[in-house]
């Protein structure tokens, strides 16, 4: 079965109800991976064991890949929690948090920041229960930078991330309900995810004004050449374009004649 915001039909699953040092962790499709999570005592800087309520969260006895998904949590007692992702392979990443905690007469205020090569804005937002869940099950996102202003959902996403120089990923969570209900279980993460982001190539854009036709192109086109050819034939000849930067240091544009034959532009690196 597969679940999640970014569908996955693999997990890492925690065996026990202990999460004992570093995990070593397999992707996707089930293929070992250099990466690890831990969690993390950022104040003794050394990876502790945590507990692991295993069970706690929406419950097993629906078997539907998202209530497992959302069952159980890692819980902090009411503390800031840091999970840290080492081993990370440079590139861009997406990480996905999932929290959903214990129908106790709780509400489930929270802090998300993530600390990579940058650190991203901090998420305040408001974590569902598991009732809340249960009765709609639907992954649920929450945006917020605003403590007075909390989505109220079941995850949170940090878009375009990559390691720091270390190959981490660090994520905090920190606490902020005053109402604690009956339970003590805080905050709640029930799941991480980490997905490769594909950077898209560049491209050039063509405009018309009057009769002059103006080709341009953005910032991530640095480092490339402007080329034009008549034709998209295997053994076509494609030279450089008058007129553009060789190779492209920033954004711009140049202006380019109509001829009244067919001319095809290119980006080449």
């Amino acid at each position: 079965m597969t679940s999640g915001a970014v569908l996955q039909g693999n997990y890492n699953n925690i065996p026990t109800t202990t999460i004992d040092g570093t995990q070593a962790l397999f992707d996707a499709q089930g293929a070992a991976t250099p990466v690890t999570v831990s969690v993390y005592d950022p104040v003794n800087q050394t990876t502790v064991n945590a507990n692991a309520n295993i069970g706690t969260g929406t419950g097993s006895a629906n078997t539907s890949a998202d209530h497992l998904l959302m069952q159980g949590s890692i819980a902090n007692n009411d503390l800031p929690i840091t999970l840290v992702l080492s081993n990370v392979p440079a590139g861009n990443y997406a990480l996905v948090a999932y929290s959903v905690g214990f129908s106790f007469n709780s509400t489930y205020e929270e802090d998300f920041s993530l600390v990579g090569a940058t650190t991203s804005p901090t998420l305040t937002v408001r974590g569902q229960t598991s009732t809340e869940f249960i009765a709609d099950p639907t992954l649920v996102r929450m945006t917020s930078t605003d403590p007075a202003h909390r989505d109220h959902g079941n995850y949170v996403m940090f878009e375009n991330v990559s390691p720091a120089a270390d190959g981490t990923l660090t994520l905090t969570v920190t606490p902020q309900s005053t109402n604690l209900g009956n339970v003590v279980y805080f905050p709640p993460i029930n799941a991480l995810q980490l997905v490769k982001e594909t950077v898209p190539p560049p491209s050039l854009g063509l405009s018309k004004t009057g009769s002059t036709w103006n080709l341009t192109w953005l910032a991530d086109a640095v480092g490339f050449h402007v080329e034009s050819s008549a034709s998209l034939n295997a053994g076509a000849a494609w030279t450089p374009v008058t007129g553009t930067p060789n190779p492209i240091t920033a954004a711009g544009s140049t202006s380019i004649t109509a001829t009244g034959t067919t001319q095809f532009y290119r980006l080449k690196k």
